[in-house]
Parts: structure tokens; C-alpha cells; sequence
């Protein structure tokens, strides 16, 4: 069978104005290909997009050899074999190792009764067959073949079939219970180290400046030589208690605070980003419909402080990553990315650096730094507010405090 599509809008020019961009349509049709050809590997599928062929699958070959080729080598070399029949249920598959997780469900790849199919009935229970194995928030990936009895499924519920309801839930789950925590049990029941970690000693690069390697110097690079006006008091928790001026205190949440300095620094055209050099690049591998979208952003990754280059098909070396991301693991960065952005249009730069500030994580200061990094929030443009619209700081005055807790 041969698919082919020319001169799609001759009849009707003007819907081509209604379409997305060329990478969007053609990472679409990608993720339709990738489906039909898990589902059928005993069938032969060759795309040819323009005048590049995307990928060429042989007949028959095995599944673990297409999953490298669709999906990736970095998944297939991270994956456990699943295959567990019990009374008129089977699966047959791969699932990933404790290893190997996701931030959300689009590594599921669920084909029931050779239907590719979504059912959050059954993400859930591999989820919960991992249990500790994972972290809190993070999914497992796999590629498995479900077959179940006919009169158990219902296929009416979504118009284009793709959800699916079952009739037997209490028996599918705990079969699909025991066929995971089978697979699992060949390798050992705890949360394995990331795959991808950086390296403990990192210098701060900036880009016309030698590496410094002391947490004292990088706090004094965010700020200019100026004397001091707030005067640090302590910390409850995660908020910073400053005294601004005689009888004003201010109460700074921390992570708010650098939320903003960090996303106004990114959007600056004409502020350069913080970067830090890693001492050893790291290599990174995706699929091949989230390496389009890298590569098609790896510019605007650059404009941000993310250092990234290509290193062959769906490969990337990263040899720089923004300041504030100093104990972040690359991969999460770039994983949450592709999430929030993969439908993105044209995403812009101001998008990519909301993106990547909601990562930030709340970190343990000392007083001196807390009070540069008041001075610092003082500076922006904006702030009373961090890029989600939550305070950063509240002002406490003795009329306030007389007013809203002593009247």
C-alpha cells in the first residue's frame, strides 16, 4: 500500500492559510506513523518527506529494533521485557526500567486488541505497579500489546476510538499488576541514580569572563558594587525577613523572588545570560519527534543560557546551562520544555523563559545572600510579582501591623 499526498490544496487554496507551520504538520504525521507502525511490526513502513526519507522499517523485524528506530536508542537500551499470560489476558511488550521515567504520559504506547489506543485506567495501574520505584510525579514509558476479550472492551467512547472503556476493570488491573511487578522483579526494586548528572564542582561562565568557582563569588556577580540598604533579619521557612528601612520589614519569598530576577534577566535582549560551563559535556538523546523540535530551537535554547549543539541523528551535546539551574539535571529541563512548548507555534523567547522558571527550586541562603538577592528583586521591573502572578515579597510597616494583627 502506497500513501502519497500532493497538491493537497489546489481545490480549496484557501484552508492552507488555516494550517500550522510545516514542522507542525509534519510532526504529526510523524506521531500517526510512529502508532500504526508499533502496532503492525510485522509490516514494512517507509516515509519519505519531500525528498528526505524520515525512516525506512523492515518486515518483520523485531520490536526492539523499531522501537530504537521510532522512539529512540536511548529508550530501547533502558527497556525490560514484559510477556505474562494469565486465564484470557495477555501482554506482550517492553517497559522501562525504574530508571527511565517521563513527566507525563507521552511515552505510553498502549495497542489493545491491535488498536492504538489511551486509557488512564491502565496508565494508572502501571504507575501504581512501580510504586516506589518511581518518583513522585514522573511516569514510566512503554511499548506493550494488551489483548483482552472482546465483550470486555468498549470501544464507543471516543469518536475517533482512541479511548477505551473496560467492562472488567478489577480483573485487567490486577492482571496488568502482576504481569509489571513480574518484569520489574528482574532488576533491583529501588529509584536508580539519573541518568544524566552534572558534575559537583561547576564554574560560573559568563560570557566575557573567567570561570569562578566560590558560591560567595557567583552571589556577587548578581549584583553591582553598591552599598548596602537592606538589612537581613532571618529566614521562616522558605521567606526571607528583611528590614528595608527603619520600621518597614520586608518578608521575601525566596523562590518568587529569583523566579523573577532569573525571568527578566532571560527576556532582556540586551542583558546576557548567566551561564555555567560544564566541566565534562553531556550527550543527550531523544525521540525523534522531540529532537525536531530541539533542533528547530537550539538558537533561542542558546539565547537563554542553554549551550546545545547537534551531535549526530537525534543526539545533542550540552556544554552550558543557565545559572539558576546549577543542581537541575539537563534532561528534566529540556523534557519540560518539549512538554510545555511541543505545541507551541513559533514559541518566543519570553515563553521559553516562563517555561524554564517555574523549575526553579527553593535553595538554602545565607543572610548576606538573601540580602542581595532583595536588592536584586528591588532592581526589576516588575517586582511586586513573579512571572505566575504570585507575590514575592509582602510589606510590613507598623501601621499594617497594628492594623491587621493588633487592632
Amino acid at each position: 500500500t502506497t500513501v502519497a499526498e500532493r497538491s493537497l490544496f489546489f481545490t480549496v487554496p484557501v484552508r492552507k492559510r488555516f494550517q500550522k507551520r510545516v514542522e507542525a504538520d509534519v510532526a504529526e504525521i510523524h506521531k500517526i506513523l510512529t502508532k500504526a507502525a508499533l502496532c503492525f511490526p510485522a509490516v514494512k513502513f517507509t516515509w519519505i518527506n519531500g525528498e528526505k526519507q524520515e525512516f525506512s522499517l523492515g518486515r518483520d523485524e523485531p520490536l526492539l529494533t523499531r522501537i530504537a528506530t521510532l522512539l529512540g536508542q536511548e529508550l530501547s537500551d533502558n527497556l525490560l521485557p514484559i510477556d505474562f499470560e494469565k486465564d484470557r489476558c495477555k501482554i506482550a511488550g517492553f517497559i522501562s526500567a525504574p530508571s527511565l521515567h517521563r513527566p507525563n504520559r507521552l511515552g505510553n504506547h498502549l495497542f489493545l486488541n491491535r488498536r492504538a489506543v489511551f486509557s488512564p485506567f491502565i496508565s494508572y495501574r502501571f504507575v501504581e505497579a512501580y510504586g516506589t520505584r518511581l518518583p513522585v510525579h514522573r511516569y514510566p514509558l512503554f511499548v506493550c500489546h494488551l489483548a483482552l476479550p472482546p465483550e470486555w472492551v468498549d470501544v464507543n467512547v471516543h469518536p475517533q476510538k482512541r479511548e477505551v472503556r473496560l467492562r472488567e476493570e478489577r480483573l485487567v488491573g490486577e492482571f496488568l499488576m502482576e504481569a509489571v511487578e513480574r518484569a520489574l522483579g528482574k532488576r533491583p526494586e529501588v529509584v536508580m541514580p539519573p541518568r544524566f548528572v552534572l558534575p559537583e564542582a561547576k564554574p560560573l561562565m559568563l560570557a566575557e569572563e573567567a570561570p569562578v568557582y566560590h558560591a560567595q563569588a557567583q552571589a556577587d556577580l548578581l549584583l553591582p558594587l553598591v552599598e548596602k540598604k537592606i538589612r537581613g533579619v532571618g529566614f521562616v521557612g522558605g521567606y526571607f525577613l528583611a528590614e528595608r528601612r527603619p520600621g518597614e520589614l520586608l518578608l521575601v519569598d525566596e523562590r518568587a523572588a529569583r523566579m523573577r530576577i532569573y525571568f527578566e534577566k532571560m527576556t532582556k535582549s540586551e542583558t546576557k545570560m548567566a551561564q555555567q560551563a560544564l566541566l565534562f559535556p553531556l550527550s543527550v538523546e531523544f525521540a525523534p519527534n522531540e529532537a525536531r523540535f530541539i533542533q528547530a530551537h537550539s538558537d533561542l535554547l542558546n539565547e537563554v543560557g542553554i549551550g546545545i549543539r547537534s551531535f549526530g541523528k537525534n543526539a545533542f551535546v550540552v556544554d552550558s546551562i543557565p545559572q539558576p539551574f546549577e543542581n537541575e539535571e539537563i534532561h528534566l529541563l529540556l523534557e519540560r520544555l518539549i512538554e510545555d512548548l511541543g505545541g507551541v507555534k513559533s514559541p518566543a523567547k519570553k515563553e521559553l523563559a516562563f517555561s524554564l522558571c517555574r523549575l526553579i527550586k527553593r535553595k538554602k541562603l545565607s543572610i548576606e545572600e538573601g540580602e542581595k538577592l532583595v536588592e536584586e528583586l528591588l532592581k526589576c521591573e516588575i517586582p511586586h510579582e513573579c512571572p505566575r502572578g504570585r507575590p514575592t515579597y509582602i510589606c510590613l510597616d507598623e501601621e499594617t501591623i497594628k492594623k491587621d494583627y493588633f487592632s
